[in-house]
């Protein structure tokens, strides 16, 4: 028990708990034959090992690690700095540290984009022949895996979304959720279709426009022509509000994401 409470003070680093122990060391020494002297000197062994050892096996592997990362970061900088972004995309301060790091190997950062993005960070080469990381969808928060699943699916499938109609027409948004549709549209995922300001506020008659699509789609409502029926076009009149202002929208960013994009 003894011993166990002594282990305790060297894992902890306690240095009051484990001075504690000398004076048991320099008695119990001499009663299990180890001069006083000598077991001071273990004792001192030990103190000296609970500042910060580590074991020879131990300290190698973090040597091997910490080669095989630097060949890495230096021969593959992009797809190493996308792994450490995938990881840790939960973790704001991490990822806000290592978009720095990015910077300052002048890899580009991508914003979050429903027409380029996937659910994590990922490797795009930019139209100037520059190899950037695009931010991925899942480090948007109140925004759902499975939710930002269903615009990614669709996209692979079907391609690019030319209009926010059309997403609305192939996306069932009743399953991304209006949460989900907020979120995207306030850290400018949504801004191939628009300012974000006149989509948040014209975001009721998205999600309208695309239940009614689908709704329409369920039951097999046809027109005249033997078409599925459209919802009618006006319910998708985005409005014409002005766009939000600088500051308020590196606020959202700010809060969804973590860092300012």
């Amino acid at each position: 028990g003894e011993a166990d409470l002594m282990r305790r003070a060297v894992s902890k680093k306690k240095q009051e708990a484990l001075l504690a122990h000398k004076d048991i060391f320099k008695e119990r020494g001499p009663q299990n034959g180890i001069p006083e002297d000598i077991a001071e000197k273990i004792f001192d062994e030990i103190e000296f090992f609970a500042n910060y050892g580590f074991n020879k096996s131990h300290a190698s592997d973090y040597a091997v690690i910490t080669v095989q990362t630097a060949y890495l970061k230096c021969h593959y900088p992009e797809e190493y700095m996308t792994a450490l972004l995938c990881v840790q995309f939960d973790d704001s301060t991490k990822v806000a540290t290592f978009l720095e790091e990015c910077r300052r190997l002048n890899i580009p950062i991508l914003p979050p984009d429903v027409n380029a993005s996937m659910l994590d960070f990922d490797i795009e080469t930019t139209p100037d022949g520059r190899r950037a990381i695009r931010f991925g969808l899942a480090a948007i928060k109140n925004a759902g895996n499975n939710a930002l699943q269903h615009i990614i699916d669709e996209r692979l499938a079907g391609g690019r979304f030319q209009s926010l109609q059309e997403l609305c027409q192939r996306v069932d948004l009743r399953q991304v959720g209006k949460r989900t549709m907020e979120s995207l549209i306030k850290v400018g995922a949504m801004s191939a279709f628009g300012g974000r300001q006149p989509l948040f506020m014209s975001l009721d008659r998205i999600m309208s426009y695309s239940t009614r699509v689908h709704k329409d789609q369920e039951v097999g409502q046809m027109t005249l022509f033997g078409d599925a029926a459209d919802a009618e076009d006006d319910m998708l009149q985005i409005s014409d509000v002005a766009e939000a202002r600088p500051r308020e929208m590196l606020g959202w960013e700010r809060e969804l994401l973590g860092l300012y994009v």
